[in-house]
């Protein structure tokens, strides 16, 4: 049997294949390495769903958020094998995942847009250039975060239109210390931040959160996809699940900014057991 697990820092999805076939399908929490220790990951890792399976595994390809420093690999893999024993595994970043997933083995510009973002070029096989991650902190430019942590600012300020400052009280019923102590002293805010990235999806007909979703994509393309400006003739693919939910406003902006469109998915997933099972 064989594994294949597409983690961001919100959820991971999992698939167990066997014989070419999809045994389970399952949904855990995300997978961060940078934001959780062993034993976090543990016990995320170690569900009911795939207690009866675990020991059959012979094959594991986990691609996730915080994965791409060798460092983090070998924590992940770890606390795999404590849950798939039998298991060899191997551990990627989700940025090779989502260029696996979308790609498979054609070139092109991948883009990461969920809960953070990145993006990189692939060539098929590997990915040969990639932009900095910089974290929900200094970067996730368009991500559930960025949409998340500018509604929230506004929000504090007051300085949203007044009928979506209304809609965003009627619907949260916020404190301004709720929303703080969330942020600074809780745990994964990150998470929390990009909650709110549904609440723009309710309102995207507005023209405020049309110019803030316009912003915060175009912001992604000049500091992620720019440096790939050598590479014209590749198309600019997109994952993830603000990527799919905004997909009108994202290929408008991708294409203002020059670019060609190839391919929006919410999830990386087909695309990876595909990659992993092609004989």
């Amino acid at each position: 049997m064989l594994v294949i697990a597409d983690s961001g820092s919100s959820k991971t999805n999992w698939r167990i294949i066997s014989q070419g076939k999809t045994v389970l399908d399952y949904t855990t929490e995300g997978i961060n390495p940078y934001l959780l220790d062993e034993s976090q990951i543990l016990q995320i890792i170690d569900c009911e769903d795939v207690h009866e399976y675990s020991t059959d595994i012979m094959e594991l390809h986990f691609y996730g958020s915080g994965c791409s420093r060798k460092d983090k690999q070998e924590l992940v893999k770890r606390v795999l094998l404590e849950v798939f024993p039998a298991a060899e595994i191997n551990v990627y970043s989700d940025m090779l995942g989502a260029a696996r997933g979308i790609c498979g083995f054609n070139s092109g510009i991948v883009c990461v847009i969920g809960t953070g973002s990145n993006a990189c070029e692939y060539d098929g096989i590997n990915i040969v250039k990639q932009s900095p991650s910089l974290g929900y902190l200094l970067g996730d430019e368009g991500s559930g975060v960025f949409i998340g942590k500018k509604l929230l600012k506004e929000y504090l300020y007051k300085k949203l239109p007044p009928s979506i400052q209304q809609k965003f009280t009627d619907k949260y019923n916020l404190t301004p210390e709720e929303i703080l102590d969330k942020i600074y002293t809780q745990y994964m805010p990150n998470r929390y931040m990009a909650s709110f990235a549904e609440f723009a999806i309710e309102n995207i007909n507005h023209p405020y959160i049309h110019g803030l979703l316009y912003e915060g994509f175009y912001s992604f393309i000049e500091n992620n996809i720019s440096p790939f400006k050598s590479e014209e003739s590749l198309k600019i693919n997109f994952v993830g699940s603000v990527a799919e939910a905004y997909k009108t406003i994202l290929e408008q902006v991708t294409l203002d900014a020059g670019y060609s469109i190839g391919t929006v998915k919410k999830s990386p997933l087909d695309g990876l057991a595909s990659f992993h099972t092609f004989k």
